[in-house]
């Protein structure tokens, strides 16, 4: 009988301070003896089926997030425009992505390590319970996602053609690493059966990530002769994201950008001025809060001009600073946020004819019982006449186009939305202005084909800039004009040669580390089905019996001797009393049969 106090002595693992880590973090099992290395039950296997699972989907959120970008500032509208209360939800649901995204990495690589040093698997009811709260967390959000911005699902495909190449090669980088564990598994495999089945899914997903480039729709393959212009930009609201909406520093700053026009909001006040008002009431971007503290949720249109002539339009974009740029503007620039106020229509026709830029304006019909509620679209019109801008730098988005095609001829007539090419062709419109997710690339390139043009709103980041400048987009709205205007090429622009080349490096680098991992994971696991007779007469114990009896048979007192040495002395069998009673279920490793041998008389 050997000694349990003996073995603890001799376990390897007693001063490992990143075994007991490990097995702290995940299981809470701190303490050296409460370490197992039986087999893991099934149940663990689920949650760690569920971890994996969670993880997939919070990678999936992370790329969500990433790509929402280009609108974070429309959820934090839509859910103000609900609840009247400006937050930066945005910000913090990507947070809370990336948060629990690096939490279940840990848990994954504290799995891993788990199998790796052949540790049971045992998940605290704490990480079993976040995981719960991860999910249905997941759940929650894509509910509302799909409820309140349900267009942001269509930038996630739009994405794909711009990142599939990105993609495809990370992808097929983390499947080959994962070939390691699987061709272990599949060697370990017994039934037939399984070792078939796991083989062809294996297989079948190897070839679909390898050939999924030849059904790709990648824009910025081509060759650099063939990319059209870059697209010009109009400033939405100015430069929203780095000036206050709509106001005199704002469409300044788009101007100092480069922009090609200038896009705005108009709404027309309650004794018939044109201004420039994006919500439909003044609490976001004005101070009519102190000014008119009993007016924050009447309509804009209900104020007369002299009342909105009071009202602050720019000291509120550094308190809430929504696209958190407020650090990176100069300080001269900031101190005369405080200065601005709601514009004009005339003041802006007097911006675009100072710096001779491009217009286009939503005109937004006030409610009823308003005394211009019928013919805003005729003062509109006038208005602009009146300020002597050039016609043809009126993009035109209102309605009565009969009366503006009357009145002034020269306005560029443009369509709000997607429209047949020949309803266009029969109205004789030549401009189209659609959201991103009205519109594909391949109507892009028919409008073009026939002399539309189209204009794509509302383009914020590279990446999608990119794309459309790739795709033949004329022009684009954007809010960041202060960073589209330094891109001179469509990033991850690739010639149809290299991008080829790369794809098929990369899948045969696979293919040669695929076979080569299957080959050594083949030696690690040799084919242990032989005879069973033969590993009968080959047993150690067969050849340690009959080496002691027939070769070197011990002497009586010999075996007296050894016996005695294992027998267990009192104080041990005491100590051997107490350990089980403080542990009944631990589990002793074994000592190895070399250590301890059978002994034959």
């Amino acid at each position: 009988m050997v000694s349990h106090v003996r073995l603890e002595k001799e376990q390897k693992y007693r001063q490992q301070v990143c075994l007991s880590c490990v097995t702290g973090l995940y299981g809470c099992r701190w303490k050296r003896y409460r370490r197992s290395t039986e087999p893991t039950i099934l149940y663990e296997k689920i949650w760690l089926g569920v971890v994996v699972t969670s993880f997939i989907f919070m990678l999936i959120w992370l790329y969500f997030w990433l790509i929402a970008q280009n609108d974070s500032d429309d959820l934090n509208w839509f859910i103000w425009e609900d609840f009247s209360v400006w937050f930066d939800w945005f910000t913090l649901l990507f947070s809370w992505c990336v948060i629990a995204l690096i939490y279940l990495c840990m848990l994954l690589l504290l799995a891993v390590s788990h199998c790796f040093i052949g540790q049971q698997l045992y998940l605290h009811w704490f990480h079993k319970a976040l995981q719960v709260f991860i999910l249905v967390g997941c759940i929650a959000t894509a509910a509302m996602m799909s409820k309140l911005w349900l267009s942001e699902f269509h930038l996630l495909a739009i994405s794909l053609q711009v990142t599939s190449p990105i993609l495809q090669i990370v992808l097929v980088v983390v499947l080959t690493t994962l070939t390691w564990p699987f061709a272990g598994l599949w060697y370990r495999t017994e039934n037939s059966a399984w070792k078939a089945s796991l083989l062809v899914l294996y297989t079948a997903t190897m070839l679909f990530f390898y050939l999924i480039p030849l059904a790709l729709d990648v824009p910025c393959v081509a060759e650099r002769i063939e990319l059209p212009p870059k697209p010009k930009m109009f400033g939405h609201r100015g430069a929203e994201e780095i000036a206050p909406e709509n106001t005199l520093i704002s469409f300044e700053t788009a101007v100092n950008h480069s922009v090609y026009g200038l896009e705005s909001d108009v709404r027309i006040s309650f004794d018939g001025v044109p201004f420039l008002m994006h919500d439909d009431t003044l609490e976001r971007t004005t101070d009519v809060a102190s000014v008119f503290p009993n007016r924050t949720q009447d309509r804009a249109e209900s104020f007369t001009w002299d009342e909105l002539k009071q009202l602050n339009a720019g000291s509120w974009f550094l308190k809430k600073d929504p696209f958190h740029t407020g650090m990176s503007i100069p300080r001269a620039t900031r101190e005369r946020f405080d200065d601005q106020g709601i514009l004009r229509l005339s003041d802006l026709m007097e911006i675009a004819i100072k710096y001779n830029k491009t217009a286009i304006f939503d005109v937004f019909g006030p409610p009823h019982g308003h005394p211009f509620r019928n013919n805003i679209d005729e003062v509109v019109v006038d208005t602009i006449l009146q300020s002597g801008i050039r016609q043809d730098q009126i993009y035109w988005l209102g309605g009565g186009r009969d009366y503006v095609r009357e009145k002034a001829p020269g306005f560029v007539v443009t369509a709000e939305g997607r429209s047949d090419i020949s309803d266009l062709q029969k109205s004789n419109i030549t401009q189209v202005n659609a959201e991103y997710s009205e519109i594909s690339d391949k109507e892009i390139d028919e409008y073009s084909q026939v002399n539309i043009s189209a204009n794509v709103y509302t383009i914020n980041e590279v990446w999608l800039y990119s794309l459309y400048w790739c795709v033949g987009a004329e022009s684009i709205t954007t809010s960041a004009c202060h960073l589209l205007n330094d891109v001179q090429t469509p990033i991850w622009h690739m010639t149809k040669s290299t991008y080829l080349l790369a794809w098929v490096l990369v899948d045969a680098v696979s293919v040669v580390c695929v076979g080569l991992i299957f080959l050594l994971q083949r030696v690690r696991h040799p084919n242990h089905s032989i005879n069973p007779e033969a590993i009968s007469l080959n047993s150690p114990r067969q050849k340690t019996f009959h080496h002691h009896h027939h070769h070197h048979r011990k002497s009586d007192k010999e075996v007296l001797y050894q016996s005695n040495e294992d027998t267990p002395t009192p104080d041990d069998t005491i100590r051997n009393m107490n350990i089980m009673m403080e542990n009944p279920v631990a589990n002793i490793t074994p000592p190895d049969h070399d250590e301890v041998q059978l002994k034959f008389e």
